[in-house]
């Protein structure tokens, strides 16, 4: 199955460090993942994702494969959720001018057309991006 790359730019207002901080911490994944609303928590090295009302059919667990703190690192799913069937994601983080910039790169294959996957992750990511500013508002 065809591959693609999928990428977001997100302006954090928060330092370099204050941003490694908070994404290194996997709970607050559920913070900013507003729709649909998931439940995290840790399994030995990976991260556990559950889906609530799905009866635990939605669920999948992620793995850390590499981390340069507190630049970059880079997580797989195994067995990502419809209409995923590959996951990498390379998470980067650099210092802008008054805070920090986070790129998100995602390899991902589906098995609905690839212009359908992009426009559920454009959305995905515009849900964080709001939920990021607003934590950091506060």
């Amino acid at each position: 199955m065809e591959r693609y790359l999928f990428t977001y730019k997100t302006y954090l207002p928060v330092s370099l460090e204050e941003a490694w901080a908070f994404f290194s911490e996997p709970d607050n994944l559920a913070r900013i993942q507003t729709f649909p609303p998931v439940h995290v928590s840790q399994e030995g090295g990976s991260i556990l994702v559950r889906v609530p009302y799905t009866g635990g059919r939605i669920q999948f667990k992620t793995t850390i494969l590499s981390e340069d703190a507190p630049h970059e690192f880079k997580d797989k799913m195994e067995n990502p959720p419809f209409p995923f069937s590959y996951w990498e994601h390379t998470h980067q983080f650099s210092k802008g001018k008054d805070g920090t910039i986070m790129m998100d790169h995602i390899w991902f294959s589906s098995v609905v057309p690839a212009s359908l996957a992009v426009k559920g992750l454009k959305w995905m990511f515009k849900s964080r991006e709001k939920q990021l500013t607003n934590l950091f508002k506060s």
